[in-house]
Order: C-alpha cells, then structure tokens, then sequence
C-alpha cells in the first residue's frame, strides 16, 4: 500500500511539473498604430522580462472598470511593462481616448482601427489582459471579474 501511494503522488508530481512546462504560446502577426499614426508591428510590442498586453473593446463597461483599476495601481506607475491596444481606435478616437485617461498616460497606447489583432489573438470581444513574457503569451483573463482584487493581484505580481 505504501508503495502504491508513493508511485501514486511521483506519478501526479511527475504530471504537474509537464503541464507547468508547456511551451507559451507567440504573439501572432499583428499590425497595430500608435497614436502618432505610425505602425507598429507585433515585432516592435515585447518588452525584456514580463509585461502586460491589454485589449480594449471599445468604450464598454468591463473597459471602463480595467481602466479605473489600473489609475489606481502605483505599482504599474512607470508605465513600462503595460500596453493598452484599443479595438476600432483610429488615431483621432486613440487621442481621444487617451485624453480621457490622463492618469494612464504612462502607458503606451496603441489602436487596433480594424480589429485585425482581436481576430489574430482570438478574443472575444470584452477586455482582455495578457500577461507577456517577452514575446510569449503567458496567460490570458477576459473580463474583470467580480473580484477586482484578484485581478490586481496576478497584474502587479506578474510584473514585478
């Protein structure tokens, strides 16, 4: 019986530490405008070390509640290891957006005019934070969800 447990527990030890070792999955293809007009390619997004790619929908509720939480985060205040990507934002409506989050000008702002990187990235439509490693997608949150905390936990963890 002992021998059975002890295979049992190297056995799921053994299972957790193959799926922890997953390869992340790249950023794919992506074309994206700052809020100067210029293009900015998927090659040009990644920051050394951990960072967060976060996709707007639009002016919505859940995009309206991330961003009231990040001008509330002061350890993401030197704005280097976050992206805000704007879905539809042309650049007149990214400067405009931006204007309206003057607590978030730290941030890097870029639109996505015909939401060819939602597509490529296979959101669904809400507001999306990825947390990057580099180049690599590491994980993926849709939404905001109940629990804010939590959120803002796993953001500002992720990061440092």
């Amino acid at each position: 019986m002992r021998l059975f447990c002890a295979a049992l527990i190297l056995v799921l030890a053994v299972g957790v530490r193959v799926a922890t070792a997953a390869p992340l999955q790249k950023l794919p293809t992506l074309t994206l405008v700052s809020s100067t007009g210029e293009a900015v390619t998927d090659v040009q997004l990644p920051v050394p070390g951990k960072w967060l790619l976060i996709y707007l929908s639009g002016e919505t509720k859940g995009d309206r509640n991330l961003l009231n939480m990040l001008q509330g985060l002061q350890e993401l205040a030197t704005g280097e290891k976050v992206t805000l990507v704007v879905a539809g934002a042309k650049q007149g409506e990214l400067d405009n957006l931006i204007k309206k989050n003057e607590k978030l000008l730290m941030f890097r702002w870029l639109g996505d005019a015909d939401r060819s990187a939602a597509k490529a990235l296979q959101l669904a439509g809400s507001a999306t934070v990825m947390g990057m490693n580099g180049p690599a997608i590491g994980w993926t949150v849709a939404g905001t969800g109940k629990d804010k905390k939590v959120l803002r936990s796993q953001l500002v963890d992720w990061v440092k």
